[in-house]
């Protein structure tokens, strides 16, 4: 069955749900993500370099589970980073390291995708090095 079909069977139409994620644009240095950025994108529009803090679970408690969509939408280079580099892990196998601890966006438009993998333990995917 395509996006929008019809069941023969019953004549029902079934249309395909609709997922729409909030924007939150960013034009500083620094950004730490609050409660309502979970599965929202967040533009980091800077021309300056600037840098992404993934927050303790005790300041912002996320779900695990929960994702933050992260895009470098300027030509600031964006980088990705515990806020609390002994409390909060960020893991990410960019470049074939299995531990880049603070992935840096490749460049404009590039995206990355925090997942909360453990109570202070992220996972981070996407066009970063």
């Amino acid at each position: 069955m395509g996006i929008n079909s019809v069941n023969a069977a019953n004549q029902a139409i079934f249309t395909a749900p609709v997922i729409t994620q909030s924007i939150n644009t960013q034009s500083g240095t620094t950004y730490t993500p609050v409660a309502s950025d979970a599965a929202s994108v967040v533009l980091m529009n800077s021309t300056s370099s600037n840098t992404f803090f993934i927050p303790t679970n005790a300041s912002v408690p996320f779900a695990i589970g929960s994702s933050l969509n992260v895009v470098q939408y300027n030509t600031g280079s964006t980088t990705i980073q515990a806020s609390s580099s002994g409390t909060t892990t960020v893991i990410c196998n960019a470049s074939g390291n299995n531990n880049t601890a603070s992935p840096v966006f490749r460049g404009r438009y590039s995206a990355a995708t925090c997942l909360k993998v453990a109570t202070d333990t992220w996972l981070v995917v996407g066009d970063v090095y």
